[in-house]
């Protein structure tokens, strides 16, 4: 088989003549559709990013690639293009593949004949699939855990204090915001040092937009309150009911975000990332109060 866009339609009686004239035994040639940009003009390079190897410097993972890839213009059974591109729809078909299972699902029969917008949004949600798979197996988690302590080597930060079982906690809190490898160092960072850096452009510009006359007061109840949980009740659920109690302390019962955004601040200077209880647990009992304590001396 030779499997080619539909551009060589037009050079394919060519193609099968000159076999002809050699002696040969054409091929059977399959046309696929084009891959189009948003607006619908033909993929290009100098519209963005169209090699492969550019997707993977930026942190997307082989097998969502091929996964994405392979959606371009094909279908599972059953499935329309269009309700795979519609999230509400999409849940009603199978969408991620490892290759094994596209090797079992593929067949040219459900090739679309229209041309398929590459629609990178779509691809950072694959992507993030992929992501989670890999921390739910074993040994993936382990080659996604030497791919993101690669990426923070690179960009500095120091985890070598942090034994296995912490960092794969971490990777796991933040997972969920996660869309890209590089990500990881973004949502993670923090946890690797005592204290947060409230010094970076992401954390300033924070400041600046959830910051009131009550924020440090707030910051101060929730730290006195979260003292007090016994070590060994320094859980998920016990953090989250502490919250809510500093909140009602606070007189903030009914706009909580009036004490979580700047207590977020606090302890991880980011504007998004994991549910305040979930960091705080990863980040541990010490190294919250520490940092709370820090903005209150």
């Amino acid at each position: 088989h030779i499997i080619r866009g539909e551009e060589w339609l037009p050079s394919t009686p060519k193609h099968v003549l000159l076999y002809e004239m050699l002696g040969w035994e054409a091929p059977k040639f399959t046309h696929l559709p084009l891959l189009l940009n948003a607006d619908g003009s033909k993929l290009s390079k100098r519209q963005g990013d169209v090699a492969v190897t550019d997707f993977l410097e930026n942190g997307y993972l082989t097998s969502a690639l091929i996964n994405f890839v392979a959606l371009l213009g094909w279908s599972p059974p059953g499935a329309k293009i269009q309700d795979l591109l519609e999230n509400d729809k999409a849940e009603e078909y199978k969408v991620i593949f490892t290759m094994p299972e596209l090797v079992e699902a593929f067949s040219l029969d459900n090739v679309n004949k229209s041309g398929a917008a590459v629609d990178i949004e779509r691809l950072k949600w694959i992507n993030s699939q992929h992501i989670r798979l890999m921390l739910e197996n074993g040994k993936t988690s382990e080659e996604l855990m030497t791919m993101v302590k690669e990426l923070l080597k690179e960009a500095g930060v120091d985890y070598s204090e942090s034994s296995d079982v912490e960092f794969m906690l971490y990777l796991r809190t933040v997972v969920q915001r996660v869309h890209k490898i590089d990500d990881f160092v973004r949502l993670c960072g923090h946890f690797f040092t005592l204290d947060v850096d409230l010094a970076t452009e992401l954390a300033i510009q924070m400041e600046k937009e959830i910051w009131h006359d009550d924020a440090l007061e707030m910051i101060k109840v929730t730290a006195k309150i979260l003292e007090d949980i016994p070590q060994d009740e320094w859980t998920v659920a016990t953090i989250k009911q502490t919250l809510r109690k500093a909140c009602k302390e606070c007189g903030v019962k009914k706009k909580q975000s009036k004490l979580m955004m700047p207590v977020r601040w606090a302890i991880s200077g980011l504007p998004v990332g994991a549910p305040l209880p979930e960091t705080m647990f990863a980040l541990g009992k010490a190294k919250t109060i520490h940092r709370l304590n820090c903005l209150c001396l």
